[in-house]
């Protein structure tokens, strides 16, 4: 490869230059006039370059332009399109219905089972689903009434993690009321 066109090079010695025929097939402009072998190397090595940088620039152009080209990612479906007897949670992205699910049962301890009918996840057989409904609703409506429509409150809030929710803190944290000292 270094001396394409037969790896020949002829020698003048009348002039003492050197004549290379750099790549396969080349026209006979492609014929330089070279003072050394060091400078025909130099000169093969810098079409090289060249050539290695066109071929990057191709395959730049190659994968950048299909990203260009592109159209923005659609929105994702709300619930209710994705998941059947979606009533509560209407708008919100398919994708994020799980998610929020999750939180759910970590929020009260319990499993998807708890509300839901195993295999069924449509079906409203068990009250819990029913209960959980209005919970939602209720936490929704106090998010929207008194913190700006800002997720302050969750089922954690009062759950923290079992089936039925906190009334009172636990005793060791309870103050004491009586007179002030």
């Amino acid at each position: 490869m270094l001396f394409a066109a037969r790896n020949q090079m002829h020698a003048r010695t009348n002039n003492a230059r050197i004549w290379v025929l750099l790549g396969n097939g080349q026209s006979p402009k492609s014929i330089h006039a070279v003072t050394s072998v060091q400078e025909a190397l130099m000169l093969e090595l810098t079409r090289s370059i060249w050539k290695l940088r066109n071929l990057m620039l191709v395959l730049t152009l190659f994968w950048a332009a299909p990203a260009v080209s592109q159209q923005p990612a659609e929105a994702p479906k709300p619930a209710e399109e994705v998941y059947k007897n979606i009533q509560v949670l209407k708008g919100l992205p398919a994708p994020q219905l799980m998610e929020v699910m999750h939180s759910f049962a970590h929020s009260l301890g319990v499993k998807c089972t708890f509300c839901h009918v195993e295999g069924a996840f449509e079906k409203d057989d068990k009250p819990q689903k029913q209960t959980a409904r209005k919970m939602i609703l209720m936490a929704q409506g106090i998010n929207k009434d008194d913190f700006g429509d800002k997720r302050r409150v969750t089922c954690w809030t009062c759950h923290r993690g079992a089936t039925e929710p906190e009334s009172k803190p636990p005793q060791s944290q309870t103050v004491p009321v009586g007179k002030p000292k």
